[in-house]
Parts: C-alpha cells; structure tokens; sequence
C-alpha cells in the first residue's frame, strides 16, 4: 500500500535556544524514520517529502524527488539550519497546496512550544489530516 508522508521541519530561532544541536537532532530523528526497516521508500510503497519553515515555509524535496531511503535521508541531512519566526501557519498551507490536495499524514516534530498552538493554526486553515505529535 502507498503512504505518502511530508515533514514539517521548524527552523525558527526556538529550536536551537531550546537547545544548542537541536537541529541536527532533529534531521537525525527524521532521518532514522526515513531508514527505518518499517519503510519500503520508492514510488510504489512509501513516498517522503519536506517543508522546512522560519519566516516563510519552503517546499525542501516533493513526494517523488527520491526514490530510496538513502537519498532521502541525504537529501534531509543537507537542510541547512535557518533561524527566524515560527510561522508554521505558511508550512501547513504550502503543505496543503503544493504536496497534497485532499489529504494530509503529517509527522510534526516539536521540541519546544504548545501543541495547542499547531492544531488551532491547522484547523483554521480547515486542514483535513491525520496528525501525529511526537
């Protein structure tokens, strides 16, 4: 069966103040998703994307730039940290008009702030979507 999952990667100025290296942890802890053994990762099976978000949200790789899980965790590991405002607002809506139409399984990866705040931001753009907080 696909799965088609799309990373939402903070890069405000809270996750390296919350911690020097969080960054890094953070790419590390996407990375081993990505490698793990519960993931066949191609075109037909399980399908890996990344925003990266700050100020402004930009779209890092698509659904179907990579086609294993080497490349995508390479492709994860070289995101170069850039500190700026939370605007997790412009990641949802660029995640819900350039990654996926209808439906949305989405890994959120919080090392500080209020989970509060990233389900009301996605229910005021009527996100339709599974979420999983971590």
């Amino acid at each position: 069966s696909n799965l088609d999952v799309v990373f939402l990667l903070d890069m405000s100025c809270s996750i390296e103040f919350s911690g020097a290296g969080n960054w890094n942890r953070l790419l590390r802890f996407v990375s081993e998703i990505v490698e793990s053994d519960r993931y066949e990762v191609n075109p037909d099976n399980t399908r890996f994307a990344a925003i990266t978000y700050s100020n402004d949200a930009e779209v890092v790789f698509y659904l179907n730039s990579y086609d294993s899980a080497a490349s995508t965790s390479a492709a994860l590991q070289a995101i170069q940290y850039e500190a700026g405002e939370t605007n997790i607002a412009a990641a949802l809506e660029l995640a819900r008009t350039e990654i996926f139409q209808v439906f949305l399984l989405l890994f959120y990866v919080i090392f500080s702030g209020n989970p509060l705040v990233f389900l009301r931001r996605a229910q005021a753009i009527d996100l339709q979507a599974t979420i999983w907080l971590y």
